[in-house]
């Protein structure tokens, strides 16, 4: 991995859904939740004046439909790279699952989208010079119990580093590989 970039993860909440149904005489009745809860992670300064990372439990009001996963992170980059490219490896997923990379450096975002079984989305950034962004990695699930041992997402940052032969190379700057299932 590079040292002239870092990779913080920021946050990581998982969603759970709680459903009832019901049958009284001729009348159903029906209850959904969805909620994502999870971990906030803040830098706090103590009554001593030194900083400390706050790690405290969150969640969120229920949204209409919320991902299953949200994995947060910040990426800072000290070296102005000619490209730089957002790489999201998926493997194993099953029909019906989404995904989605937000990203305030909004070239390396990678819009909402289906995805089944095993690829690589990308997105390329040129000429982005020095910088940070926030991402938000997200998962929309339609059965979470369709997903496989082998089921993971990895999300990768790597610079495109041009050689004479005309063949460029792509080197990892940073990773982070999030099995799904165990």
């Amino acid at each position: 991995m590079s040292d002239d970039t870092t990779f913080v993860l920021t946050g990581l909440r998982s969603g759970y859904r709680i459903e009832t149904a019901a049958t009284c005489g001729l009348t159903r009745n029906s209850i959904s939740t969805r909620a994502l809860v999870g971990y906030a992670l803040t830098t706090e300064t103590g009554k001593d004046g030194l900083p400390f990372l706050q790690v405290s439990l969150t969640s969120e009001d229920v949204q209409a439909e919320p991902p299953v996963l949200d994995l947060s992170a910040t990426y800072t980059q000290n070296v102005a790279y000619s490209e730089v490219d957002l790489d999201l490896r998926f493997t194993d997923l099953p029909q019906g699952t989404e995904v989605e990379v937000a990203c305030t450096k909004t070239a390396l975002a990678i819009p909402r989208q289906p995805v089944e079984g095993s690829s690589l989305i990308g997105m390329s950034g040129s000429k982005l010079g020095k910088f940070s962004a926030d991402l938000s990695l997200r998962l929309w699930l339609a059965d979470p119990d369709a997903l496989k041992s082998s089921s993971s997402l990895t999300l990768s940052l790597s610079r495109i580093e041009q050689t004479p032969g005309g063949d460029d190379r792509k080197i990892v700057l940073q990773k982070i590989a999030l099995p799904l299932s165990h």
